[in-house]
């Protein structure tokens, strides 16, 4: 069964109210000539005053049923006026597409007070909406140069190795320098995979995760591969309690603010990797010596594959996405993520998580 229209509905309502009223005005009406003509005896007073009461309520049927249709007429009218900014906003959103969304489709429309808080939902919906598409495009341009700068330096190497027979020495190297180029392929893609599996929020499976048990395996696993780039230490301050999370993505956010911080802290230094509790939260930290970050860019290195000038570069291998990646693990798990640098005190990454993730 089709729903009723709102026009319908209110004229419906405004039909019933005034007929109601009609028929109790009538009815009270008539119960109090019907008692008056009890306590008269005079037959030509009760004919004359039957008579006049007959027209009275064939006066009041007939003005009751013209109000019946002004009303129905006058309702349907004002509805039409009222619900003028919705077919407006209607025909708008019809022609709104991938290719031009944005909430200026919807600034002509002046709606009364109101539909007001509903045409400026629509407005803030078209702008978040409008907001995704283009992060989408500018995510999707990136990954596709990221992808690529390995693809061409490796097809470019292969083409200058042909041109002339090398020694055997030539071609390890060769190899070599392709065999790079394919791991920072394999990185990037996982990396890619991490941020869309994120990006859906698809459900992971939780446990209670024993914090420095778990950075010393995490911290001894890292230092042993990057040997030689820094020197790691601990510093965690007992007690912790239990932290539920999904072992997975806490190993990728401690991961690749490890990484990080060996990448872009000066050889022979120290990354330190905090652990304390801070009332109802626990800080996790990673910290190495340098402090090369201009203020105005600390902000945007968690934007997808932003690299400072300073701190970061495609030339040690990475792609923009580690700090993007920890962001958005931070954020599934209800914490903040931040990070400071300064010369004196190096660079620091702090995650606050609430104890009980």
């Amino acid at each position: 069964m089709k729903p009723l229209s709102l026009k319908t509905r209110l004229t419906l309502l405004t039909v019933v109210i005034i007929a109601a009223v009609i028929v109790a005005t009538s009815a009270i009406a008539y119960r109090e000539l019907h008692e008056s003509l009890t306590r008269v005896t005079d037959p030509q007073v009760v004919r004359h005053a039957t008579h006049e009461m007959g027209e009275y309520f064939r006066f009041e049927w007939i003005l009751g049923a013209s109000m019946l249709l002004a009303a129905a007429v006058l309702t349907t009218i004002s509805v039409w006026w009222t619900m003028r900014p919705i077919r407006s906003t209607a025909q708008r959103l019809q022609g709104v597409t991938h290719r031009n969304l944005g909430a200026e489709h919807l600034d002509s429309i002046d709606p009364p007070a109101e539909l007001v808080p509903f045409v400026n939902a629509v407005r803030a919906m078209l702008g978040r909406i409008h907001d995704g598409v283009q992060a989408q495009k500018r995510f999707i341009a990136d990954a596709s140069h990221e992808l690529r700068t390995p693809l061409t330096l490796a097809k470019s190497t292969i083409q200058a190795t042909r041109l002339k027979r090398r020694s055997p020495a030539e071609y390890d190297a060769v190899l070599a320098e392709v065999l790079g180029d394919v791991d920072r392929l394999g990185r990037l893609a996982g990396q890619l995979l991490d941020l869309a599996r994120l990006d859906e929020n698809s459900p992971v499976d939780l446990e209670d995760i024993q914090i420095e048990p778990f950075l010393r395996d995490l911290a001894q696993a890292r230092a042993a591969q990057c040997e030689g780039a820094a020197r790691l230490v601990l510093d965690i301050q007992p007690p912790l309690p239990a932290f539920r999370a999904n072992p997975g993505e806490l190993e990728s956010l401690m991961g690749n603010l490890i990484d990080n911080a060996f990448k872009h802290g000066p050889a022979g230094g120290r990354v330190t990797v905090g652990a304390r509790r801070d009332g109802a939260s626990v800080l996790l930290s990673v910290k190495d010596e340098g402090g090369q970050i201009p203020a105005q860019e600390l902000d945007r290195l968690f934007d997808r594959f932003y690299r400072s000038d300073a701190s970061r570069s495609s030339a040690s291998g990475g792609c923009g996405l580690g700090l993007a990646i920890g962001a958005e693990i931070v954020k599934r798990l209800g914490g903040t993520i931040a990070i400071t640098s300064s010369p004196t005190e190096g660079t620091v990454v702090s995650a606050r998580l609430p104890a009980g993730s």
